[in-house]
């Protein structure tokens, strides 16, 4: 009985060792094929890493030979650019530079007859009816011009054998009278010349905006005008008119006629002193009796014209800003009124 005890005793220790010795035999197997199948990853990574720098190296060496190549192709380009291009677009852009050609307006002209006289020192003539046609003479004061048609504001009339165009605000129906010599400015308080009395006379008084009219030494008219604002004054002293005109063009053009209710030189000019210092009309009635002109004497359209009718050429205007009487203002220039 002891001895079948001892049995198996002995059976279940080499059981036992048996299976602790296999155990141990599939864990070193296990552990092999593990580091095995680690060293053939490490083995895959390592090559495939090397595979890919490898492309990209070439890659870049690639794209860096095709710029190269694209550059050099270019390059060629720009050398063998054909020349008729080039001449093409320095032709464009001569083109351009070229000033437009103006087509020439269609002039209309109706007929008309008859003879008028320039009022102007001279009246430019031109070849088509505006001022953008070329010049091509020049009239005098007064002169007698034959009409055969009428564009607008323009005359067509003939002119050393041809026609030509002027404009019918520098006409009149009726000859002018012939122009004085203008009087000098004299800005002394006296005159010790002693003219006595004067057939025409214009006294104006700036400081009050009196402007009276005296034939043979007798007050005929007396009105209020405009007179110059402080920083452009009328100026003072003794002048004669020297230029005349009826419905006179404003602008430097002009480009206003001078019949137009826009005109801010009204129906009548009369000018005293160079410079463009005249008695004229307005646009703007509201003005009269106030300093607030560039220099010229205004006065309402209806007594313009009624004084334009009365003075003539060379009549004696005196300007004085002071509290003095008409009277005193005439003899500081030896001048005698009644």
């Amino acid at each position: 009985m002891k001895s079948k005890k001892v049995y198996i005793g002995v059976t279940a220790i080499i059981v036992s060792l048996v299976i602790v010795i296999a155990s141990i035999f599939y864990i070193m197997s296990n552990r092999k094929d593990v580091e095995i199948s680690q060293f053939e990853k490490n083995i895959d990574n390592g090559n495939t890493k090397e595979a890919m720098l490898e492309q990209e190296a070439e890659k870049a060496e690639n794209t860096n030979e095709e710029k190269e190549e694209q550059k050099e192709e270019a390059q060629e380009e720009a050398k063998e650019e054909p020349k008729e291009e080039k001449k093409e677009e320095t032709k464009k852009k001569e083109k351009k530079s070229e000033p437009k050609e103006v087509e020439p307006k269609e002039i209309v002209v109706e007929d008309a007859s008859g003879t008028k006289f320039t009022t102007a020192d001279s009246l430019n003539v031109r070849s088509g009816p505006e001022t953008s046609y070329s010049k091509v003479g020049s009239l005098k004061f007064a002169s007698e011009v034959e009409i055969t048609g009428v564009s607008g504001i323009w005359y067509r009339i003939n002119y050393n054998g041809r026609e030509g165009f002027v404009r019918g605000d520098y006409l009149s129906d009726t000859k002018p009278e012939p122009k004085p010599e203008p009087v000098a400015t004299d800005n002394s308080s006296s005159d010790a010349s002693g003219t006595g009395i004067l057939d025409h006379l214009i006294v104006i008084n700036s400081r009050n905006n009196t402007l009276r009219y005296y034939a043979s030494g007798n007050l005929v008219a007396s009105y209020s005008c405009a007179t110059g604002a402080s920083g452009t004054p009328t100026p003072q002293g003794k002048f004669s008119i020297f230029e005349k005109m009826v419905n006179r063009p404003y602008g430097k053009t002009p480009n206003i006629p001078g019949d137009s209710p826009r005109n801010a030189l009204g129906r009548r000019w009369m000018q005293f002193k160079s410079g463009g210092y005249a008695i004229h009309g307005t646009n703007d009635e509201s003005s009269i009796g106030k300093h607030c002109s560039h220099g010229c004497v205004r006065m309402h359209n209806d007594e313009v014209i009624e004084l334009y009718s009365m003075v003539p050429y060379g009549t004696t205007v005196i300007v004085k800003n002071t509290s003095a009487s008409d009277r005193e203002i005439a003899a500081g220039y030896g001048i005698q009124i009644n």
